[in-house]
Protein backbone atom coordinates (compact mmCIF):
# COMPACT_ATOMS: atom_id res chain seq x y z
CA UNK A 1 0.00 0.00 0.00
CA UNK A 2 2.97 2.57 1.09
CA UNK A 3 4.07 1.82 -2.65
CA UNK A 4 1.18 2.77 -4.36
CA UNK A 5 0.96 6.44 -2.54
CA UNK A 6 4.73 7.08 -3.48
CA UNK A 7 3.64 6.31 -6.74
CA UNK A 8 0.29 8.34 -6.81
CA UNK A 9 2.32 11.21 -5.35
CA UNK A 10 5.30 10.91 -8.00
CA UNK A 11 2.32 11.28 -10.68
CA UNK A 12 0.62 14.03 -8.81
CA UNK A 13 3.82 16.28 -8.84
CA UNK A 14 5.41 15.61 -12.46
CA UNK A 15 1.67 16.80 -13.85
CA UNK A 16 1.87 19.62 -11.37
CA UNK A 17 5.68 20.23 -12.70
CA UNK A 18 4.84 19.87 -16.53
CA UNK A 19 1.73 21.89 -16.38
CA UNK A 20 3.90 24.65 -14.42
CA UNK A 21 6.38 24.49 -17.58
CA UNK A 22 3.55 24.41 -19.95
CA UNK A 23 2.46 27.32 -18.88
CA UNK A 24 5.74 29.75 -18.92
CA UNK A 25 6.97 28.65 -22.41
CA UNK A 26 6.56 31.46 -24.85
CA UNK A 27 4.40 30.86 -27.53
CA UNK A 28 6.55 28.62 -30.68
CA UNK A 29 7.31 30.43 -33.24
CA UNK A 30 7.10 28.06 -36.97
CA UNK A 31 10.01 27.70 -39.31
CA UNK A 32 7.35 29.00 -41.89
CA UNK A 33 6.74 32.14 -39.66
CA UNK A 34 10.63 33.15 -39.25
CA UNK A 35 11.49 32.59 -43.30
CA UNK A 36 8.80 34.57 -43.85
CA UNK A 37 9.56 37.36 -42.08
CA UNK A 38 13.40 36.94 -43.33
CA UNK A 39 11.67 37.31 -47.11
CA UNK A 40 10.10 40.54 -45.60
CA UNK A 41 12.70 42.24 -44.90
CA UNK A 42 14.52 41.58 -48.35
CA UNK A 43 12.00 42.34 -51.04
CA UNK A 44 15.01 42.23 -53.54
CA UNK A 45 14.56 38.40 -52.95
CA UNK A 46 12.39 36.57 -56.04
CA UNK A 47 11.12 33.14 -57.02
CA UNK A 48 10.61 31.67 -60.21
CA UNK A 49 8.33 29.14 -60.93
CA UNK A 50 7.99 26.52 -62.96
CA UNK A 51 4.38 28.16 -64.14
CA UNK A 52 6.28 31.29 -65.21
CA UNK A 53 8.96 29.35 -67.89
CA UNK A 54 8.75 28.13 -71.23
CA UNK A 55 11.27 26.47 -73.26
CA UNK A 56 11.79 28.08 -76.96
CA UNK A 57 13.73 26.51 -79.85
CA UNK A 58 13.95 23.29 -78.78
CA UNK A 59 15.95 24.28 -75.21
CA UNK A 60 18.19 26.97 -76.57
CA UNK A 61 16.01 29.81 -74.90
CA UNK A 62 13.45 29.87 -72.03
CA UNK A 63 11.20 32.44 -71.11
CA UNK A 64 10.45 34.10 -67.24
CA UNK A 65 7.95 36.15 -66.06
CA UNK A 66 9.89 39.44 -64.36
CA UNK A 67 8.74 42.55 -62.61
CA UNK A 68 8.75 45.20 -65.00
CA UNK A 69 11.36 48.15 -64.62
CA UNK A 70 8.47 50.98 -66.20
CA UNK A 71 5.48 49.29 -63.93
CA UNK A 72 6.58 46.62 -61.22
CA UNK A 73 2.89 45.16 -60.84
CA UNK A 74 2.59 44.34 -64.71
CA UNK A 75 4.96 41.27 -65.52
CA UNK A 76 7.75 41.52 -68.40
CA UNK A 77 8.27 38.46 -70.72
CA UNK A 78 12.22 38.01 -70.85
CA UNK A 79 13.76 35.18 -73.25
CA UNK A 80 17.31 34.25 -71.49
CA UNK A 81 19.53 32.20 -73.85
CA UNK A 82 19.99 28.55 -71.65
CA UNK A 83 24.05 28.28 -72.40
CA UNK A 84 24.91 31.70 -71.10
CA UNK A 85 21.98 32.58 -69.05
CA UNK A 86 21.93 36.21 -70.85
CA UNK A 87 18.49 37.82 -71.10
CA UNK A 88 17.36 38.67 -75.22
CA UNK A 89 13.95 40.40 -76.18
Amino acid sequence: MPLRKIHLASLVCAILLLSRLSAQAPPATTFTQKFQAYLKDRPNLTSRSPQESRWLDGGDRYTVLEASAADPRQPDLVAYDTASASAKS
